[in-house]
């Protein structure tokens, strides 16, 4: 877990609460796969914008000689994980003065069926959900509520069967409008840097960058 200040990373007391991003890593390998993706990124936006970064670490097994970290690596993983993310986030604001209006979620790759295991949950503390390269391939239905979801796939990426498969649950469910950004670029599967500020403000305040127009090519 990263925090952003000094006072936050200390047993002080801070005047204000801090709002909380948890980043699911993308699938990899040893020594650290919650670092592989985004590794400047995530904690400039978090130092940037005053917000406690956690990124925590998916179950794993081994896989051809290799092991494996992913969110549903092993059966019964993403609710395990789900259960694990949901005490993980109660721990650190027992510990640190955790603002419970603003804390959101993020995932990349195996990362974003994660996120939307968090969302489909009945204790869920997330007010806000971001998706980056995937979407969903285990949640049934994801219920409505006042929360925002940021939600990317490159047209170049392969993941898109799970990122229709995300925008199909949030249709049945009504979602409006309002409440979800789909962000369209020409990218393949990857977790770019530029992601992580857009994705901020939008879950967090509910910011949109201004439409523009197409750039040649």
């Amino acid at each position: 877990m990263r925090s952003s200040s000094a006072c936050a990373r200390s047993t002080a007391t801070c005047e204000a609460a801090w709002p909380l991003l948890v980043d699911l890593h993308g699938s990899g390998g040893p020594p650290r796969p919650e670092e592989a993706y985004g590794l400047d990124a995530a904690p400039g936006t978090a130092d940037a914008s005053g917000v406690l970064l956690l990124r925590p670490r998916s179950r794993s097994s081994d896989e051809g000689g290799m092991e494996v970290f992913r969110w549903d690596q092993n059966p019964g993983d993403p609710e395990r994980n789900r259960a694990f993310i949901e005490a993980l986030v109660a721990d650190l604001a027992s510990r640190y003065f955790v603002d419970p209006a603003r804390l959101h979620v993020m995932g990349f790759s195996s990362g974003t069926n994660q996120t939307a295991m968090a969302r489909g949950s009945a204790t869920t503390p997330f007010s806000g959900y971001g998706f980056v390269g995937g979407g969903s391939w285990t949640l049934a239905a994801a219920p409505d509520s006042a929360a925002r979801r940021y939600i990317v796939t490159g047209w170049r990426d392969y993941m898109w069967t799970y990122h229709d498969a995300l925008l199909d649950l949030l249709d049945a469910a009504g979602v409006p409008d309002a409440q979800v950004f789909v962000r369209e670029t020409d990218a393949g599967h990857e977790l770019y840097g530029w992601m992580y500020p857009e994705m901020w403000a939008f879950l967090d305040h509910g910011a949109r960058p201004a439409p523009g127009s197409m750039a040649s090519g």
